[in-house]
């Protein structure tokens, strides 16, 4: 299996595959099977196969794993220069993510598109990121009215305090901060002032 996770490290899910294949204790690895056959429309993806990808879109499980595919697709065909196409598709995953619930990985899966948005056609990036800091200050400020309520003390001076937060969420702060450099290039001022509207 260390050979295994090594492949889908480098981002060679078919070679995993080809190694998981001598696994006989299909039952127990299953997890590490699953993993492998969601990895390779992802790689599929960044390499820019449109063929390919559109051939596997339909089997992916939920409606989240579609869109992650679209988006890592779109992105790698805008870095080519075929941003019509990429923006096709983020708008083919915008509107898988529209059937979705608003969640965290809603959110997230919502970021993803407007980053890639943000190099293609920084307009739509701007519209998504506006909708999400509103969200997100919904729940900040219902955060902060469950925390005064338990004294869980997250706060202080009103403030939520930076070691309280979701771990999960300072994952994407790199994310965030390319997406907001993007941004600024296209109009510095709107973007000063959405950073500003956050929290």
């Amino acid at each position: 299996t260390e050979a295994v996770r090594k492949a889908l490290e480098a981002d060679e899910p078919e070679k995993a595959r080809a190694i998981a294949a001598r696994i006989k204790d299909r039952k127990n690895y299953a997890y590490l099977l699953e993993e492998i056959e969601s990895a390779i429309p992802l790689a599929k993806a960044r390499r820019g196969d449109l063929a390919e990808v559109r051939k596997m879109l339909g089997g992916l499980k939920t409606a989240y794993e579609r869109v992650a595919v679209l988006t890592e697709l779109a992105s790698a065909l805008a870095a080519k220069g075929e941003t019509e196409t990429a923006k096709k598709l983020l708008e083919e995953a915008l509107q898988m993510l529209f059937t979705t619930t608003v969640n965290q990985k809603g959110l997230e899966s919502a970021g993803k598109i407007a980053a890639v948005y943000s190099i293609a056609a920084p307009e739509h990036a701007f519209t998504i990121v506006e909708i999400g800091i509103e969200e997100m200050n919904s729940y900040i400020d219902a955060g902060i009215k469950l925390d005064e309520f338990y004294d869980f003390g997250s706060l202080e001076e009103g403030e939520l305090l930076y070691g309280s937060m979701n771990r999960q969420l300072l994952l994407h702060l790199p994310n965030s901060t390319a997406l907001l450099k993007n941004l600024a290039r296209a109009d510095f001022e709107r973007t000063v002032r959405l950073a500003d509207r956050f929290g």
